[in-house]
């Protein structure tokens, strides 16, 4: 497995690595699935709220989550 860089990237990869559906990864972001779908898509831009749910379920994404919020979205 190949490590993203950029936040939504390493998101996808934790979801991939444990299997979890879209519902379920959802749940553990503290966002509906419908939304996931959509920032996992590239059709929304996640705001602070995605960003909160991120960090409380992956704290160790906060470095990665830290280069998304200054504009690094490689």
């Amino acid at each position: 497995m190949t490590t993203s860089n950029n936040l939504i990237g390493r998101l996808i990869e934790i979801q991939e690595a444990h299997r979890w559906k879209d519902g379920e990864m959802a749940e553990k972001l503290n966002i509906s699935r419908p939304f996931w779908i959509l920032v996992k898509n590239g059709e929304r831009i996640p705001g602070r709220k995605f960003l909160s749910g991120a960090l409380s379920a992956f704290p160790e994404l906060e470095d990665v989550a830290i280069a998304y919020l200054v504009g690094d979205r490689s």
